[in-house]
């Protein structure tokens, strides 16, 4: 193909002229003589649709044994589909009681806290009732009491004996002992006393702070989980909780970001009395970095700040209650987990007799799990970097399923109240093996992995190769709607045994070990501090 050269009368007799659209005029030649001639052709209108059997070309309808034959072909080709995965139906207002539990039920005793129901993420069952539970027939019947499952023969038997309240939950008598240590603590700041105006305006502050003691524990916790020690909060954990609670102010004459740094540094000063038990505090208290006591000292001290000093017509008690109502609490509605009490998941998820079950067959690898990484970090209890580094190495720790900061919101919520953590500092600030067996319990509710029967729809044998196909890339789960704290759709007892699935297959995969017995062990070979192994 080239262009026609004006003036080439050669050209013109060997070759044909073609006209381009721009009107260009090219020669086109085609080896062995296949050049051939445009030929036009044109389009014909499309007939008219049929509107009767002759025009369609049938004589009448289909047989009825066609229908069948066609219809057979259909389901053949149906049954070779895989079963598609089951949609789930939308939670229903309360969970679902599957067994009663292991303990009757109380009422909540902090009225202040809010509830699942009002955050949207769980309902507090307050009362079990008969008619809660599928009728049985008459001859299988049993009675109420019998159908409980005894508690002293659980996994759970031993947290009675070694949680400082001797129950199995943070009863209102743990509540206050916890308190009064505490408030010891804050009363004996001699410049706490002297900003509130006196010992007699202090214990009027003592009943509003107890009060909301609860509420003050849960926003420290949940605060200090961004600090590299989950039980202390730095200032920059404190900064945050006061732009979340909109106690910072630049418009402000006392509560500014400067002024809040300042009364965080004055709060963390060690106490001047020479008394046996402030000087043991003092030499365990860490500096830029505040305790629990502490944060109840700059509580009060905000409250003043914001309050008291901007508006001399409120008294300390008024400014204190007013902080809490219209700046603490708010926290609450931005982060979730805050307002929930431990004691609702212990109660309505973990004390039941088919989580005792899962966590009993499994608790010999439990134990060896439990001795192996609290002794990896020499320890006769398991402290929060061994708990993280089990779920690290378990591979449950990543972008899609689950965090640090929530493995440490896991490990914080499991342990039982201490009256006195600084006589018993190891003890506040680790897990016992009762203590682990609770946050593996949280960690499976809150991760909430695939179940079995999703697994096997996707062409999966369990629950550990369909969560390492995820991991690899190959497939694609999306988040479930009751991970985190969202209401939950399935029992604990099944979402531990995923836990455990995966956990089990991780492991063997990092010690290059095919079965889970040669992993229980390893693992127990290789403890590497004796001294406090569990049996």
């Amino acid at each position: 193909m080239w262009e026609c050269a004006e003036g080439s009368v050669l050209g013109d007799q060997l070759y044909p002229k073609y006209e381009l659209p721009d009107g260009r005029q090219l020669h086109f030649y085609q080896s062995q003589k296949r050049l051939v001639d445009e030929v036009p052709f044109h389009l014909l209108p499309p007939p008219e649709l049929p509107h009767s059997l002759e025009a369609m070309g049938l004589d009448g309808l289909p047989s009825p044994e066609l229908h069948a034959g066609a219809y057979l072909a259909l389901r053949r080709r149906l049954e070779m589909l895989p079963p598609p995965l089951a949609i789930k139906p939308h939670p229903p207002a309360a969970p679902r009681v599957y067994r009663q539990g292991f303990l009757p039920t109380v009422y909540p005793k902090c009225p202040f806290l809010l509830t699942g129901q009002e955050h949207g993420h769980g309902v507090i069952r307050t009362k079990v009732l008969k008619s809660l539970i599928a009728p049985e027939p008459e001859a299988e019947k049993q009675s109420w009491e019998d159908a409980v499952f005894k508690t002293h023969q659980s996994v759970f038997a031993l947290r009675k004996k070694t949680s400082d309240g001797r129950a199995y939950f943070n009863g209102p008598k743990a509540w206050d002992r916890t308190f009064e240590m505490d408030w010891t603590l804050v009363s004996s700041k001699q410049g706490l006393v002297k900003a509130v105006g006196g010992e007699a305006v202090l214990n009027k502050l003592k009943v509003i702070v107890r009060t909301s003691y609860d509420l003050l524990r849960c926003l420290f916790e949940e605060y200090a989980l961004d600090d590299k020690s989950p039980m202390l909060m730095g200032l920059n954990e404190f900064s945050m909780l006061a732009s979340d609670a909109n106690i910072s102010d630049s418009n402000s004459a006392f509560c500014r970001t400067g002024d809040m740094d300042t009364l965080f540094i004055v709060s963390n000063m060690p106490f001047t009395d020479k008394t046996p038990k402030l000087q043991q505090v003092n030499s365990l208290n860490q500096p830029r970095s505040l305790n629990l006591y502490e944060f109840l000292d700059l509580t009060i001290r905000v409250a003043l700040a914001k309050y008291n000093k901007s508006e001399p017509s409120l008294d300390p008690e008024a400014a204190l209650q007013k902080l809490l109502d219209e700046n603490l609490c708010r926290v609450t509605l931005l982060r979730p987990g805050t307002g929930i009490n431990t004691d609702i998941f212990r109660r309505e998820r973990l004390y039941y007799e088919e989580v005792d079950d899962i966590l009993k067959e499994n608790l010999p690898l439990l134990k060896a799990l439990y001795n192996y990484y609290k002794g990896v970090f020499r320890g006769y209890r398991m402290p929060p970097n061994g708990f993280v580094a089990l779920m690290t190495e378990a591979k449950l720790v990543n972008d899609q399923f689950l965090t640090t900061r929530e493995v440490l919101y896991c490990f914080v919520k499991s342990r039982m109240l201490v009256f006195d953590p600084w006589e018993f500092k190891e003890k506040n600030e680790s897990l016992g093996l009762v203590d682990f067996l609770e946050a593996i319990g949280r960690v499976a509710d809150h991760v909430s992995l695939p179940s079995e029967q999703e697994a096997t729809a996707l062409g999966y044998d369990s629950i550990f190769e369909l969560y390492s196909a995820t991991l690899n890339g190959l497939v694609s789960i999306p988040r479930r709607h009751s991970s985190g704290f969202e209401q939950k759709t399935r029992p604990l007892h099944e979402k531990i045994a995923g836990v455990l699935d995966v956990m089990k297959g991780m492991l063997c995969y990092k010690f290059n070990l095919n079965h889970e017995t040669k992993l229980k062990r390893y693992l127990q070979e290789h403890t590497t501090f004796a001294g406090g192994v569990i049996k």
